[in-house]
């Protein structure tokens, strides 16, 4: 009597099994990684340019960029954040100014901020109302890099930097304000910042001489760029992750609505201090310039960074500055 045969895997053919189906999932992580990464990147690069347009379009409707933040006029009279004249201005960023500019009318009607504020007011620092908190505290798709997870900061998002003078010619002081956790964790981040250039205005002949397209209070135009360094020479739109170091837990974080925009003296791609631009992108930070495009800075070139303490590669800052009078070849920065 013939008897049906079950064939079955021995132990060393299962194991063999196994060993292919893991070198198979070893080959093809790293490819689906590069994909996720590519995907990940070009949202980025269109998350700058977007941001950059909104820029543009408010130039267009005002006649000049919109500040980098509502705040104090230079020269700045505080160095505290509890001063009354510190207090005396919302202190709302560059990505609030432009929310209506990017699809984000209801966030921009939610504010309860004087958007066109020139002269002091009484505590109207955004954060005294609660109203302008709960938009703080919003997350916009845009105002986020998709390599990055900015949440779990361990001091808080940072509100803003003031750059002052300490008196010596050629240099300058920075002081930033954040919210600690858990309530600095709890607003909402963004890996996009408007451009101020070296340190904004402070009154340095040295340093003011690197000043972006927009500080506090600042009411520049295309038309002076263009006729200075050019649109397609000044970034408008740079990529920073905020922090020493960009990598979880880092000391800070950029808020869209208070933080929204920065300077270059401390150098691009976590080199040179503790306020760097960086990025979550393996060889790469996107910027957009002042003429609406968008270039990938390799991270190979370490632009704007300290080789040595004290000692910068000042093509990056000649291309965050619009009125530098730099003329240096940045043509290997702006692939």
């Amino acid at each position: 009597m013939l008897r049906n045969r079950r064939s079955a895997f021995t132990l060393i053919e299962l194991l063999v099994v196994i060993a292919i189906i893991a070198v198979l999932i070893g080959l093809l992580l790293p490819a689906v990684q590069k994909v996720r990464e590519a995907a990940a990147r070009a949202k980025c690069m269109n998350n700058v340019k977007q941001i950059g347009l909104g820029m543009l379009n408010y130039e267009a409707a005002y006649g000049r960029l919109p500040p980098s933040h509502i705040g104090e006029p230079f020269p700045l009279s505080s160095t505290n954040a509890n001063d009354a004249a510190f207090n005396a201005f919302n202190w709302a960023s560059v990505l609030g100014i432009i929310l209506p500019y990017v699809e984000q009318d209801a966030l921009y009607r939610a504010a309860n901020v004087n958007w066109g504020q020139k002269t002091p007011v009484a505590d109207s620092w955004w954060a005294n109302d609660s109203r302008n908190v709960a938009v703080a505290q919003t997350k916009v798709g845009l105002f986020q890099c998709p390599s990055d997870t900015p949440d779990g900061v361990t001091n808080g998002g940072t509100l803003f930097v003031l750059w002052r003078s300490n008196g010596t010619p050629g240099s300058a002081n920075g002081t930033g304000w954040y919210y600690a956790n858990p309530f600095g964790d709890s607003l909402a981040k963004t890996d996009y910042v408007g451009n101020e250039g070296g340190v904004g205005i402070i009154g340095d002949p040295g340093w003011d001489a690197l000043r972006g397209p927009m500080w506090s209070q600042s009411k520049v135009t295309m038309a002076e760029i263009t006729a200075a360094d050019g649109a397609s020479q000044t970034f408008l739109v740079m990529e920073s992750c905020g922090g020493s170091t960009p990598s979880l837990p880092r000391d800070y974080s950029h808020t869209w609505f208070g933080g929204g925009a920065w300077t270059t003296a401390s150098g691009h791609l976590n080199i040179g201090g503790f306020f760097p631009l960086s990025s979550m992108h393996p060889a790469v930070s996107n910027f957009c310039m002042c003429d609406g495009s968008v270039h990938a800075v390799p991270k190979s070139n370490a632009t704007g960074t300290q080789i040595a303490f004290g000692q910068y590669d000042y093509r990056f800052r000649q291309l965050s500055g619009y009125a530098d009078g730099r003329n240096d070849d940045v043509s290997d920065l702006l692939k």
